[in-house]
């Protein structure tokens, strides 16, 4: 029998490709992936692992980064926020994403001649080019997205623009952009009926 303590159980899950965090009052603490410190269980030290709840998630889960947001509050842990960014960073470069290539998922090629001429199809098409729905798509697809939604014959509506440039979500060439995003909104906005 294995000896279960809390090293043993979270090295486990990182072998299994999870991060782990102790969630903490208002702030999270990196536990495993290098990241765990024999103090934490140390009861010499006022060990912590006596009773504590703990967040696991794979690194490259889009909503990992929001959770660690809306838990990072605490005004006496000013750096936690960034230090788990910081651990999700490291985790990431230490576990291949197991996520696959947008292209392997789905035959955008086919699927743009399909949306050819059409707002709603195109609109569809490079909303998936952009966020991947299952798949990871990569630095050419958003830039393939960015080029199609000036492209005459794939017409985009304004509002997906401006959100491209709200959340920077174009590739990392564009970036957050709030004044473009806000110019983009009110024309959008204008043009309804």
């Amino acid at each position: 029998h294995e000896h279960t303590n809390f090293g043993s159980i979270v090295s486990r899950l990182w072998k299994h490709g999870f991060g782990c965090f102790l969630i903490m009052d208002r702030f999270l603490v990196p536990v495993n992936g290098g990241w765990h410190h024999k103090m934490y269980e140390a009861q010499s030290s006022g060990g912590i692992l006596k009773n504590v709840d703990v967040f696991c998630a794979k690194p490259y889960d889009p909503d990992v980064r929001a959770i660690v947001e809306g838990f990072s509050t605490s005004s006496l842990a000013t750096q936690a926020r960034d230090i788990a960014f910081s651990a999700l960073e490291d985790w990431q470069s230490k576990i291949p994403s197991s996520v696959p290539s947008l292209r392997e998922v789905y035959d955008v090629d086919s699927m743009k001649v399909w949306a050819n001429g059409s707002e709603g199809r195109s609109f569809l098409v490079i909303d998936l080019m952009l966020h991947g729905y299952g798949a990871q798509p990569t630095p050419t697809d958003y830039a393939e997205a960015h080029t199609l939604s000036k492209d005459k014959h794939y017409p985009q509506t304004l509002a997906t623009r401006a959100r491209c440039y709200h959340f920077g979500l174009c590739g990392p060439w564009t970036g957050v952009n709030r004044s473009a995003a806000l110019e983009l909104y009110s024309k959008s906005a204008k043009m309804s009926p």
